[in-house]
């Protein structure tokens, strides 16, 4: 946007200038007031020619310098000069409104890579489609799509809590009966030994989207592999104030991001922190979304011989932060906002985005290396 800004800024500054000196330019040749050097020939030859070029010029429009027409051209140096800035201020203006209206939205809708309305907001999903598409789950019920698109209308007896994009199409929670937004009539299927507390967050695995795990808010963990025909559950609950979880390669690793204990994953039985040491350690232990990157090409193997491959991404209230070895050591991406979301483009291997709390979103193509609005 700021290329494009300057760029008609420039090209709107030229154009004023040409409006505004080519009278004084015709005024001052025509009366031979150029400043040749008398001793360069080159220089006056040259200029002899262009003399004889606009003296030829005038006369076939009839700009002597003896007739009305040229004295009238004299005095319309002042109407040209106020037209030149009239038309630049024109210019500035439409460059402004062509760079800034992708970055308005309206409160009902999703704007493509620009803004999401955030008022009411509980969730975002990256969609797999050929087109990228992000849609956002809100308080009322509404799914809305970055296409413009309501996907689903408002439901004041909604309890919708999570959004989730698998092979089977969107999945949506609504307390504890998991819908499928793309199927006609889908009524939704209850999920076992959840019909009490309502679900907090569902994510599905990149690496096979028809395994979906899915926590509720007594911290219950359940999973799927076939995009909600039957599910599963962990004998071990999450002890904490879950808002996000993400896969991990091999189904095996669950990655939970809390409000009040950072990062879990379940080892042994049990939930683990890994919230880095030192000055690799996360600043905060509250993490607002997690994602997890199977395809990033990082390996790590720590000194017990665990493997991880893989890097997993959290949004904090001071940014992005990555971790490539499983969580021991976290570094912040070169990312300055108040990161409320942080997602994985389908369609783009190296591509990832974050909604800050103001609904702007960003988007890296080198998996957080730079990043564009």
């Amino acid at each position: 946007m700021i290329v494009i800004l300057t760029f008609g800024l420039i090209m709107a500054l030229i154009l004023v200038i040409g409006i505004c000196i080519d009278p004084f330019l015709r005024t001052r040749f025509h009366n031979g007031e150029s400043n040749n050097p008398a001793n360069d020939e080159s220089y006056q030859t040259v200029a002899t020619d262009i003399h004889r070029r606009i003296e030829r010029r005038f006369r076939e429009y009839d700009m002597g310098a003896g007739s009305d027409s040229y004295q009238d051209n004299r005095h319309a140096i002042g109407w040209r000069v106020v037209l030149g800035i009239l038309v630049g201020a024109l210019s500035v203006i439409t460059v402004i409104v062509i760079g800034l209206v992708p970055h308005m939205s309206a409160s009902d809708d999703v704007d493509a890579f620009t803004q999401i309305s955030m008022e009411g907001i509980i969730d975002v999903e990256v969609v797999d489609k050929q087109d990228t598409e992000l849609v956002a789950l809100y308080r009322n019920g509404s799914l809305l799509s970055s296409l413009n698109n309501v996907v689903l209308e408002p439901s004041d007896a909604s309890l919708r809590s999570t959004v989730v994009s698998t092979s089977k199409g969107l999945l949506l929670t609504d307390r504890s009966v998991i819908i499928n937004v793309d199927a006609v009539n889908d009524v939704g299927k209850p999920i076992p030994e959840s019909s009490v507390s309502p679900v907090i967050t569902a994510r599905a695995s990149r690496a096979d989207r028809n395994y979906v795990v899915l926590i509720d808010a007594k911290g219950h963990v359940f999973t799927t592999r076939d995009g909600g025909e039957t599910w599963g559950k962990y004998d071990h609950p999450v002890n904490g104030t879950v808002s996000d979880v993400a896969i991990g390669a091999s189904g095996s690793s669950v990655f939970v991001a809390t409000l009040d204990k950072g990062v879990l994953t379940n080892s042994a039985g049990k939930w683990v922190r890994i919230n880095g040491f030192v000055n690799g350690a996360l600043p905060t232990a509250q993490i607002n979304s997690i994602a997890y990157d199977f395809r990033s090409g990082d390996s790590y193997t720590d000194p017990s011989g665990t493997n991880f491959s893989g890097a997993l991404y959290v949004a904090l209230s001071n940014g992005v932060y990555k971790s490539v070895d499983g969580g021991l050591s976290w570094f912040r991406l070169n990312l300055d906002t108040q990161a409320r979301f942080v997602l994985l483009d389908y369609n783009e291997p190296a591509g990832v985005f974050v909604v800050d709390i103001n609904g702007m979103v960003f988007h890296s193509g080198d998996r957080g290396v730079s990043w564009a609005e």
